[in-house]
């Protein structure tokens, strides 16, 4: 055999090694109690425009996961008994980096504690400021206190993608402008990362539905057919309510909204409800607004992404905006009590 021969085949032996060391650069590894066969890890995580899951059997719970990166990645870590999927009743959020991540617990993914990179460290300062936060006596104060530990945080790590999910945790609460001015601290990288346009992008359009602003016209179809247009209700207080046939929350407060109606419809006051409800959908959308007795108007486009909640910033429901008798917005996300007395105040009665 000549030495240029073996010399090839040596490179070509090689290749297969030097291709896989190429494609796998972090470590997920760890214990997860004493599990065993069937039972698995999952984790889920994105690449590009792709989601990939990976997956690990555990042996006396322990597991390993090697897999390829480009940038750091919030993924979400599963634990699955049965090994039969990943599933929502036991995950948490993990962040990826380059490198080795320890992943340990008792025996649920709930519980489970990371360490090993930069990202984890902080992550976990970060967490840690959270539950301190979430110690607060009531829910607002609790609220409060999670914005002001996660203005902390971008202030002492604007570098940190981790920044990014502070203030998206908030972008329904607190106002956009605030949420801009801390946006603007970050890292060039952090700023105009795709997740970093796309938050900047929302809090774009959030200014716009800010209070104090003219609320955006649109016009979409009645459960009839028939288009109604947000400004024709010019003269009224109106209260755009943002929901769905599948929204738990949503329905539970429908009663309320039933209530404050039938109170104030003759007092220059209506409710205009937009469903986020989907074509495959329309008839749970039908049926929630007559197993709800909703009377007021009722609007959809019936599309996977509904234009109005677009044009809202709405991401999520409920969701609600109070319009006065001029066009503008004056409250946002009032529910319960809360809706009660801005309406007992605005309009003069109490019930």
């Amino acid at each position: 055999m000549s030495k240029i021969f073996r010399i090839l085949i040596i490179l070509l032996m090689a290749t297969p090694f030097i291709g896989f060391s190429q494609k796998n650069n972090f470590v997920i590894k760890g214990k997860i109690g004493q599990l065993n066969s069937p039972a698995k890890v999952y984790l889920k995580y994105y690449t590009g425009t792709k989601t990939k899951i990976d997956s690990a059997v555990l042996h006396n719970g322990k597991f390993e996961i090697h897999g390829y990166l480009s940038k750091i990645n919030r993924g979400i870590f599963y634990v699955n008994p049965k090994g039969t999927g990943t599933s929502r009743d036991d995950y948490r959020y993990l962040y990826i980096d380059k490198g080795t991540t320890i992943v340990k617990s008792t025996g649920t993914a709930k519980v489970a504690t990371a360490t090993g990179t930069q990202i984890i460290l902080e992550d976990n300062e970060y967490q840690a400021a959270l539950a301190e936060a979430n110690k607060a006596v009531t829910p607002a104060d609790a609220q409060k206190e999670r914005f002001i530990a996660a203005q902390h945080f971008i202030k002492a790590h604007h570098t940190s993608v981790i920044c990014l999910s502070a203030l998206y945790a908030h972008i329904t609460s607190v106002e956009p402008q605030k949420l801009e001015a801390l946006f603007l601290t970050l890292a060039p990288e952090i700023r105009n990362s795709s997740d970093g346009k796309g938050i900047f992008t929302t809090l774009q359009v959030l200014k716009k539905v800010a209070i104090g602003q003219i609320a955006p016209d649109f016009s979409q179809p009645d459960t009839n057919g028939r288009q109604i247009q947000l400004s024709s209700l010019r003269g009224k207080y109106v209260l755009l309510d943002f929901w769905a046939s599948w929204c738990i929350p949503c329905r539970k407060e429908n009663p309320n909204l039933i209530k404050l109606y039938d109170l104030y419809k003759n007092s220059n006051f209506t409710i205009l409800g937009v469903s986020l409800d989907a074509l495959s959908e329309k008839d749970e959308w039908l049926k929630a607004i007559s197993k709800d007795r909703l009377t007021w108007p009722q609007v959809s486009d019936l599309k996977t992404e509904n234009a109005a909640a677009k044009l809202y910033g709405v991401t999520s429901v409920p969701q609600s905006f109070l319009i006065d008798p001029d066009g503008r917005i004056i409250e946002k996300d009032l529910k319960g009590t809360e809706l009660e007395q801005k309406l007992a105040e605005i309009l003069g009665r109490c019930n």
